[in-house]
């Protein structure tokens, strides 16, 4: 089963800066790391001990051994799957 989180529509407001964003354009999928995101979320996603230690830009998220990184490389994975072609991913703080 892949994790399937809520789908908001695109604007401002909707934004935390304690998030991390998936934005789908079609032909591309932007990861949005937002400044605040707690340190733990860094440890577990990304495999860095803090915000500032996450590369300004990342094509590939890191395979980490750990149920949070799974889901969410299971959730990119089930996005690219449902394309009629692979969409190049990048992640962005």
């Amino acid at each position: 089963m892949i994790p399937q989180p809520p789908r908001l529509h695109l604007s401002c407001e909707k934004l935390d800066s304690r998030g991390v964003f998936v934005l789908d354009t079609g032909d591309n999928l932007i990861m949005y790391v937002l400044r605040n995101i707690p340190t733990a979320v860094c440890r577990v996603l990304f495999g860095v001990p803090a915000f500032e230690s996450i590369p300004d830009v990342m094509y590939e998220l890191p395979e980490l051994d750990n149920q949070d990184s799974e889901r969410l490389r299971a959730f990119i994975g089930y996005l690219q799957d449902i394309k009629p072609y692979p969409v190049p991913l990048q992640i962005i703080r």
